[in-house]
């Protein structure tokens, strides 16, 4: 039972960051619409995005490391692998996206010419 409990709390935890970080992928790709999310003006065009994604990731850590939020949400910290995990996970929607933009501009300029 304990087992299970352990495996339950581990994969909620790892379904909540991994979540969390899809919506920074997606929040940094959104940026624009059919132009690609690679430029450096992706962070600079709004100045509400980069403390957003640091008071997001900043509450994500809360969550997941601060000992009154394990008690609290009966969890435990996750190791680095888990991280990248849900690092490499979360980065395919930017991916997807890229490619759907990609597309649509191609698409577009078929139409214009």
């Amino acid at each position: 039972m304990l087992i299970t409990q352990g495996l339950e709390s581990l994969s909620w935890r790892l379904w909540v960051n991994t979540l969390v970080m899809f919506e920074v992928f997606y929040l940094l790709n959104s940026r624009f619409l059919i132009e690609p999310a690679w430029h450096p003006r992706v962070l600079i065009g709004n100045p509400y995005v980069p403390p957003a994604i640091v008071l997001v990731i900043g509450f994500q850590l809360l969550y997941t490391y601060a000992p009154f939020m394990q008690v609290a949400f009966h969890s435990a910290a996750l190791d680095a692998a888990a991280w990248l995990r849900i690092l490499l996970i979360a980065s395919t929607v930017f991916v997807v996206v890229e490619i759907e933009k990609g597309l649509a501009r191609r698409l577009n300029r078929g139409h214009l010419s």
